[in-house]
């Protein structure tokens, strides 16, 4: 962590972190939201050195989809009571904790963000990948937005995670356009994961950039 903090101030870096997907917030045992806490705890605790510009948090759903469990209001009513073991404990910032868009409609845990006065990570791959409203998802989210995830989706229930040359233009073009013209300190994360997708989307950005 320290040689993480030198490499920041040298270069003039910052730091997202990307806070465990293995943990159950939602779940109904007591005992699994008590370690999801933990954990989340532990994280921020131990990358305190870096001074993250904001944390990226999964709301898991009990199950994959975009119907995250057979019981949503119990779901609901779980995630309520990790956040207010976290949150309502005042250990850390709120608007530091970035609530990622998921596989699900994220108008369900919408009204929770709001309550505890957290931040948005609008993954807005996972927005074209599930075919959701993605003009509805910008104008909603990103205004709330402090961290974008970027990245290729080759069609609804294709692959995502690819570089933006897969992506359709029309549909990037629309969002850069929307991202370009909304204020705000955020952090845009092209979250690819090998270096031809990385160098492959940092080309279709430049092109972009002299168009709009």
């Amino acid at each position: 962590m320290a040689d993480l903090a030198d490499l920041a101030a040298e270069h003039g870096l910052t730091y997202t972190v990307h806070l465990p997907t293995h943990v159950r917030p939602g779940s109904p045992r007591a005992s699994e939201r008590t370690l999801a806490v933990d954990t989340w705890n532990r994280v921020v605790e131990r990358t305190e050195p870096l001074e993250p510009f904001g944390y990226v948090l999964h709301l898991e759903g009990d199950q994959p989809g975009a119907v995250p469990s057979s019981d949503v209001p119990a779901w609901l009513e779980n995630l309520e009571r990790s956040l207010e073991a976290w949150v309502g404990a005042g250990g850390i910032q709120p608007r530091s904790i970035c609530v990622e868009t998921l596989g699900y409609p994220f108008d369900l845990v919408w009204p929770l963000v709001r309550r505890w006065g957290l931040a948005v990570t609008l993954d807005i791959g996972h927005v074209w990948v599930m075919g959701f409203d993605a003009e509805a998802a910008v104008q909603t989210l990103l205004p709330h937005a402090r961290i974008v995830h970027l990245h290729g989706v080759d069609g609804v229930g294709g692959e995502d995670h690819q570089g933006l040359e897969v992506t359709d233009p029309d549909l990037l073009r629309a969002f850069l356009t929307s991202l370009s013209g909304q204020p705000g300190d955020r952090v845009v994360t092209l979250e690819v994961f090998c270096q031809e997708h990385l160098e492959s989307s940092l080309g279709v950005l430049e092109r972009f950039r002299r168009t709009l």
